[in-house]
């Protein structure tokens, strides 16, 4: 009966997803290319355009990631991608990146739950649904209202540096993960390689998403020789091999050489302080100011469901308070690099990310501290701890309805539908094509284009002003071969 239920539970919560992420998706297909999506992707844009020929194009943007290292930033991979926008074949295919940014968010939770839970703890795989669903539940829904759900989701040049890589973070945690369970005659030499190649890549995302997995690769890696020095000193751990090509991507990145340019323009913190403010940020930025009551109530459903299954886990919990402590540090640690290097994170990418790790490492917490009682207590008693989801889903279920009611954008499905039922989706779309068909017309080589009448919260960025000399403005003059571009109010 209690298998039944977490069946029932697992597939609700798909469904409930999946209809949760609908009206984003179709937001996504009235988005338009803006700001860095132009100077980003700017030459991969042009050789498209001057050969035709995608994979010149797919391999110039390649190309720019070396280009961006040498002279402008260090993270090779994300701005290799950030080069290879979608819209520099059509404009029309900007609309993927909602999709792009969603699908590295889903795959990467449900792979690293299903990695963590059923295949390192012995779990049914439907407890791993569950609690991957309701990790990604409230990192989209209850994601900070305005720049945040717009950088994660919407602006392409921003959600490819950051929201991507926290998905492909996931899913490099999920591989780790999976090695750690191989005993040496079982060794996956494919797995090892393709772990490896991975981690090098993200050791050149943004410095927030690399210097996370730098640490989670170390802890894993330290914590897997120890582990089986004490269980068999005859069985090797191969976790060190990944986890020194990423600390090498993450070497090379900070010794790029446009770092020092580009670090000229900005004033860095002393490492020490921000390493302490950090901390505090976690509970001033996270706790005080983002921590809803939604997630804590999903994050109750979290461990009643692991309570309940915690006679089947295969591993024992031994160190809760240790745990905790480990992953209310890896938020702070995410927050480390935007301080240090500009004393600020204010931008709504980073803001986005932030959100994502405290969310995660909220869930593991309530996933190993409900595990490590329930071991203490017998099974049999936890296992009917499930029942007590049902009251838990009510209340979600009535305070999401009534504060849908007051606040539209409460949460990003429903602020998705406003836009859309609103029309100012619609306005907002049709003011773009306007704009492209004078962007696309040779014969205006000084192009004035009309402002938005609308602005809408998720898929509004920035805009071009009346300054034809403003980067924005001089960016989408060169991209669409213009001798200046300005607004006209």
């Amino acid at each position: 009966m209690v298998k039944l239920k977490v069946k029932h539970l697992s597939t609700a919560l798909t469904v409930l997803y999946i209809l949760g992420i609908i009206p984003i998706v179709i937001l996504g297909f009235y988005n338009f290319p803006s700001a860095d999506d132009f100077s980003m992707a700017l030459e991969t844009h042009q050789k498209f355009a001057s050969t035709g020929n995608v994979f010149a194009a797919l391999a110039h943007g390649l190309y720019m990631g070396y280009w961006y290292y040498m002279n402008w930033t260090g993270y090779f991979f994300s701005a290799a991608l950030t080069a290879l926008c979608p819209a520099v074949f059509t404009e029309g295919l900007y609309s993927l990146t909602t999709v792009i940014m969603l699908a590295s968010l889903t795959f990467g939770a449900l792979f690293f739950f299903d990695a963590a839970l059923a295949r390192k703890l012995g779990l049914p795989r439907e407890n791993a649904r569950i609690v991957a669903f309701l990790t990604l539940l409230p990192m989209i829904e209850s994601m900070p209202v305005g720049g945040p759900r717009n950088e994660a989701f919407y602006w392409y040049s921003g959600s490819i540096n950051y929201c991507f890589m926290f998905g492909l973070g996931l899913i490099y945690a999920g591989m780790i993960l999976r090695l750690s369970e191989r005993r040496p005659e079982q060794k996956n030499t494919a797995l090892l390689i393709g772990t490896s190649v991975f981690g090098l890549l993200l050791g050149g995302a943004n410095y927030m998403t690399a210097l996370s997995l730098a640490v989670v690769s170390a802890s894993f890696a330290v914590m897997d020789i120890l582990v089986r020095r004490k269980s068999d000193k005859k069985t090797k751990s191969y976790l060190w091999i990944p986890a020194i090509f990423n600390l090498l991507g993450l070497i090379t990145s900070m010794i790029a050489p446009g770092n020092s340019v580009r670090g000229e323009m900005l004033n860095s913190m002393n490492p020490v302080v921000a390493v302490i403010r950090s901390i505090y940020h976690v509970f001033d930025l996270c706790i005080n100011g983002q921590l809803k009551w939604e997630v804590i109530v999903m994050l109750a459903v979290v461990s009643v469901v692991c309570f309940a299954a915690s006679g089947q886990v295969q591993h024992r919990f031994e160190h809760p308070i240790l745990f905790s402590v480990f992953c209310f540090l890896m938020v702070a640690v995410n927050i480390v690099p935007p301080l240090y290097a500009t004393g600020s994170f204010e931008a709504g990418r980073m803001v986005s990310i932030i959100w994502m790790q405290f969310v995660l490492m909220m869930v593991l917490i309530a996933m190993y501290v409900s595990i490590w009682l329930g071991q203490r207590l017998r099974a049999k008693d936890c296992a009917k701890a499930i029942s007590g989801v049902l009251p838990l889903a009510a209340l979600l279920v009535t305070g999401l309805v009534l504060s849908v009611y007051v606040d539209r954008d409460y949460i990003t499905s429903t602020s998705a539908i406003s836009e859309l039922m609103s029309g100012e989706a619609s306005v907002y779309a049709s003011e773009n094509r306007q704009r492209l068909e004078i962007l696309k017309d040779s014969t205006a080589l000084d192009a004035e284009l009309p402002a938005h009448s609308v602005k809408p919260s998720l898929l509004y960025f920035s805009d071009i002003t009346e300054d034809t000399q403003d980067w924005v403005n001089k960016a989408v003059a060169e991209y669409y071969d213009k001798n200046s571009v300005k607004l006209v109010k």
